[in-house]
């Protein structure tokens, strides 16, 4: 079986071309051992790179870089055949050594430096998981391509993790010689932005960030996180050697790091850095999405056969990937990190080719080149691809008329290599075509994969998987087993011509638009709040309801003289018969039986525009202040309750301000929910239900402001204020 290379000409040639001229180099076997070949025969072999070797790579590529910036391809591309080199020299027993402890230091172990990270116990793993998969022959280790594959995903992964984390550390010990020193910006920057931080090359110097912006920086270099996670390299592209020099340089790494520490008289536990700090901060899966834990089912061995065979028999699986995926679909019960970790680059990769083929484009949509931008999840998924005639051989142009999936956000775009000669003759020459992949996979489809890996609300797994942004002791069985759904959605949808007919014909006999659900558009995510707002005013109601309940039965004096509870008599006093002073205003009064009640459809816009994003972005806001305000008035309540009935309050007017107000409150909160709610309701031709104008964004930005001083107020439980700036706010309707 022939397997298909998806990796151009150009990244070959960094990755595998071998012809280059060694002498040049200058190196010898001393520069890997570190010393001359008699200290090497008495030494067992370091773990990590010789400083004759890591000098070697950082002078060559410094001096190229800086005799003429023009030749930074062809540094990039020299520098890459030198790394390689130097991997091919190292021996695979240089890997065994990386997790073993050092006992010198005062018994301080080198391995205690691995708590660099939040999850140690995963580094552990990995490093030992390559130590017997490289150690093994081919002959004696079933799938060992596929399983030191796998691995390096996981690796890249946490290389990114340590960058972040060296960048905070870094920070931190400078910060204690330079108090005014500003805080790096760490969580949502790119790989390239981490590897030009000042941060880390004080913590590791400028020769090891060198080598790693060689190997995992931007596509003119190896840029080998890339090409691994986003599905283009097959596992017997994937040189070990290359995994053994990331191996010894991660290593090298850690021990500058700890370097570092001796040079600034300073350890870990002495920079009392919080794994809880901002900067640390990983995505929580578990608590992040505990609500929606059982929304999809799981998934036995029989069922995953099956959609395996599904894939297997529609071509949806490429060819020397069906290992890949047997191992993926095999770690459901085992581990779901590593099951997500294996499909994710296998299933971006299969949408990716077929996208390309039902778009009918060039195979050079197909490869990893630096030449043109990657094609990737953001660009299968948009609703439009904007193709020049000269560009159609060559590169893609996402459509930015105003789509939020359809955004440029390419994280390598270097103006060296952008050739901005023929933009105005480009832009006129562009033809608009409709993304034929969402045809192809529909709407269902389509809003899964959205939802999986594009929507801001949504966990966008694949990203933050691959920037180790995860707390994988977090992954909860609802990410997988919706990734797995969706896997199925697809298996189900390509078996079989006759489905796919079926399915257009019934398409075509109902009303173009498809009631089809969507867990994190920003519109579904707004009615969610919706929802819970409705909860929240219920909760009030019902404790409102409870305090009159109590009373019910008091109808005269006489009645309250026989009554034998005191909470119950000191109650009656605050809420009893009496005519209150009612704050309740004759405007809200017309008011009072309308209920916020949401139209029962999904339905959504799959691909909303900028300008209305932003507008439910607001909308959303404003709901979350409505339901602080609830919250708070509710517990306010709560508060004052307990305090008079155990005659704790001296100031006895404010709970009952508090329930001559609640009324006036509850209709307030649903009056401004009724007027918003109905932006989120979209009709059956997906209109939109207003008009967004200057004067309608001045109008939610002004009620925002007004909702949080109104927040302040009923938390300081300042009735009379509270009174005075609901009416300010209702007059602002």
């Amino acid at each position: 079986m022939t397997i298909e290379s998806y990796l151009s000409k150009n990244v070959k040639d960094i990755l595998f071309k071998q012809e280059f001229d060694i002498q040049s180099c200058c190196c010898t076997k001393e520069i890997i051992g570190g010393g001359s070949k008699q200290q090497q025969q008495q030494l067992s072999p370091s773990p990590h790179l010789a400083d004759a070797m890591v000098q070697h790579i950082y002078k060559h590529f410094g001096q190229e870089h800086e005799h003429v910036q023009t030749n930074l391809l062809e540094t990039y591309l020299y520098t890459s055949h030198l790394v390689r080199y130097y991997a091919k020299q190292l021996s695979p027993s240089h890997q065994t050594t990386l997790y073993q402890l050092d006992q010198s230091d005062n018994n301080e172990s080198s391995f205690h430096y691995y708590l660099l990270f939040d999850n140690v116990e995963q580094v552990e793993k990995n490093l030992l998981s390559f130590s017997n998969i490289i150690k093994q022959q081919e002959s004696e280790f079933e799938s060992k391509s596929e399983l030191l594959y796998i691995e390096s995903l996981v690796f890249l992964s946490i290389y990114e993790r340590l960058i972040n984390r060296l960048i905070t550390y870094g920070w931190f010990i400078r910060k204690k010689e330079n108090p005014t020193l500003v805080q790096p910006l760490i969580p949502g920057r790119m790989l390239r932005d981490l590897l030009v931080d000042e941060n880390l090359e004080f913590v590791i110097g400028v020769e090891l960030v060198t080598i790693l912006k060689v190997i995992i920086g931007p596509p003119i270099g190896m840029n080998l996180r890339n090409v691994l996670w986003h599905g283009f390299m097959s596992p017997t592209e994937l040189d070990s050697s290359l995994i053994i020099f990331l191996l010894s340089l991660f290593h090298s790494i850690i021990l500058k790091f700890k370097q570092t520490l001796l040079n600034h008289s300073t350890n870990l536990e002495s920079l009392n850095i919080d794994n809880n700090n901002q900067l640390f901060k990983t995505v929580n899966y578990n608590q992040k999405y505990q609500h929606l834990i059982y929304k999809f089912k799981d998934y036995n061995k029989f069922e995953l056969k099956e959609i395996f065979n599904r894939l297997k028999e529609s071509k949806f699986i490429i060819n020397g990937r069906e290992e890949l995926w047997k191992i993926g679909f095999n770690y459901y019960d085992l581990d779901r990190y590593y099951s997500l970790v294996t499909l994710l680059p296998q299933l971006e990769h299969s949408i990716r080719c077929l996208f390309v083929e039902t778009n009918g484009l060039s195979d050079q949509f197909l490869v990893a080149d630096y030449k043109s931008y990657y094609t990737t999840l953001d660009i299968f998924m948009s609703e439009q691809l904007s193709l020049s005639n000269e560009q159609l051989q060559k590169t893609i142009i996402i459509d930015q008329k105003d789509n939020t999936t359809s955004s440029v956000y390419y994280k390598y775009d270097n103006p060296k290599f952008k050739d901005n000669s023929n933009n105005e003759k480009l832009e006129s020459e562009k033809q608009d075509i409709d993304n034929q992949l969402i045809k192809t996979l529909g709407d269902e489809i389509i809003a899964s994969l959205l939802d999986l890996f594009i929507y801001p609300d949504g966990p966008r797994i694949r990203d933050k998987l691959s920037h180790g942004e995860v707390d994988i002791k977090s992954i909860s069985s609802f990410i997988l087993n919706f990734t797995i759904h969706t896997i199925d959605l697809i298996s189900l949808k390509l078996i079989k011509k006759k489905y796919k007919e079926e399915k257009e014909k019934e398409e075509k006999e109902t009303t173009t638009t498809t009631t089809i659900v969507s867990l994190f558009n920003t519109i579904s995510i707004g009615k969610l709040k919706m929802e819970q707002l409705n909860q929240n005013i219920n909760q009030l109601k019902e404790f409102k309801e409870n305090l009159e309940n109590q009373c019910k039965h008091l109808k005269n004096e006489q009645d309250l003289e026989q009554e034998t509870n005191q909470e119950i008599k000191i109650l009656y006093e605050y809420i009893g018969n009496r005519k209150l002073d009612s704050l309740l205003d004759p405007i809200f009064e017309k008011e009072q039986d309308k209920l916020i009640i949401l139209n029962d459809n999904n339905l959504f816009y799959l691909y909303p525009t900028i300008k209305y994003s932003n507008h439910i972005q607001s909308i959303r806001k404003i709901i979350g202040w409505l339901i602080k305000l609830v919250d708070s008035y509710l517990e306010s309540g709560k508060t004052l309750y307990h305090n008079a009935v155990n005659k704790l309050n001296k100031n006895t007017t404010s709970f009952y301000k508090w329930y001559g107000l609640v009324d006036a409150f509850i209709i307030f909160i649903t009056v401004i929910g009724n007027h918003i709610g109905k932006e989120l309701m979209l009709n059956d031709s997906l209109t939109i239900p207003i008009q967004i104008t200057m004067a309608t964004t001045k109008f939610y930005s002004k009620l925002f402001i007004l909702l949080e001083k109104l927040f302040i107020k009923t938390k300081s439980m300042e009735w009379n204020t509270v009174k005075d700036q609901i009416l300010i706010i209702f007059n602002h309707f």
